[in-house]
């Protein structure tokens, strides 16, 4: 049942983007487009006739991809692009399954704890760099806050135990291929690792943290990635992307995380020159951890049991980009889930929301 989810999840995406190369640039007359109106994201109000060149995206990569999207485009040799960005997750009530559970219900299932609520909160960072008009150095980190309230009974009441984290999460380095020198102008792969820079080590009132609090895996992890886009037309188009995170051995604790597989697809319109909207379905699967940390007691609690973690979640969003000139963007994303399936007691995901700064120079 499990590599079928991810199986179905990945021939999905990746038929998707092979296809899409192959019969998409037909249904478009390039020469005959009013390229004024596309929405890219650094090129409004911008004299085309008296600027370099060499540090933009050409047509063919342009960076359609809504707020989250990550390794989406590269850039021209020499290019530069800084960003940052903010993420506010809230979750709250429990699944086993796709039902709805108690706190009673964890309890009753041999847990001294039932987790109730938690927040993260993340800044990041990230930049790319144009070696050279294919290839693009992409570098990403963050700072992460984290708080849970879990659930204990003591005598005939609930009494709340909560737990905080905060830190660096772990650092992506990866090379973003535009892949223009096989005639593939709107298909974009990257390939990287996630350097194991976020604690593993977090605890709270000297007791160590279930698995979602720490900050990062422990481990190096490849994380390749997958991007089409299109235009339809003057103001409308798509994208699809798949990316994974492959975790490599077990780390310091003796534990490795889950692999992880997300595919994403979206739908923009563009209203002028400077604004537009996507419409995003994010299909999400991560599998159960492997090992165990021995300073962690599974019995304790479900975010303390490594085979509590395996998850698939169909999420929703909206994001908006707003092109502020001379290669300043805002782009604001909202998603909530419309379908979670947990093996084990987890937390239910009530909104995500990001908000994203780019500057290109």
């Amino acid at each position: 049942m499990k590599m079928n989810k991810i199986s179905t999840m990945l021939a999905v995406s990746l038929s998707f983007c092979i296809t899409t190369v192959f019969a998409a640039d037909s249904g478009v007359d390039h020469s005959k487009m009013d390229h004024s109106q596309m929405q890219t994201t650094d090129t409004a109000d911008v004299d085309h006739g008296n600027m370099d060149h060499s540090g933009m995206m050409n047509h063919a990569n342009m960076q359609m991809a809504p707020a989250g999207i990550m390794k989406s485009h590269n850039h021209k040799k020499g290019g530069f692009m800084f960003s940052y960005g903010f993420m506010s997750m809230g979750m709250e009530g429990i699944k086993n399954g796709t039902d709805k559970a108690s706190t009673q219900d964890v309890l009753a299932d041999s847990y001294s704890m039932a987790p109730s609520e938690m927040s993260m909160k993340m800044h990041m960072l990230g930049a790319m760099y144009g070696m050279t008009d294919d290839l693009t150095l992409a570098v990403m980190t963050g700072y992460a806050s984290k708080e849970m309230t879990m659930l204990m009974p003591m005598m005939m009441a609930m009494m709340e135990h909560d737990g905080e984290s905060s830190g660096i999460t772990d650092t992506e380095v990866s090379i973003v291929d535009g892949l223009n020198r096989y005639g593939l102008d709107n298909l974009v792969i990257s390939y990287g690792f996630s350097l194991p820079t976020g604690s593993i080590d977090e605890t709270y009132d000297g007791k160590k943290l279930g698995y979602p609090m720490q900050l990062g895996s422990g481990t190096f992890d490849f994380v390749p990635s997958i991007t089409y886009q299109q235009m339809f037309n003057d103001s409308w188009g798509y994208g699809v992307q798949g990316r994974a995170t492959v975790r490599i051995g077990n780390n310091s604790a003796d534990y490795r995380l889950g692999n992880e597989y997300e595919a994403s697809t979206w739908l923009t319109k563009g209203f002028g020159k400077r604004f537009s909207i996507s419409a995003i379905i994010d299909v999400a699967y991560n599998d159960n951890i492997s090992g165990a940390d021995s300073d962690m007691m599974a019995s304790m609690s479900p975010s303390k049991d490594p085979l509590a973690r395996e998850a698939t979640v169909i999420t929703a969003g909206l994001s908006g980009r707003y092109n502020l000139g001379s290669g300043h963007n805002l782009l604001l994303r909202v998603d909530v889930p419309i379908y979670e399936d947990f093996t084990g007691y987890q937390l239910m995901t009530d909104y995500k929301l990001a908000v994203n700064y780019k500057k290109m120079f």
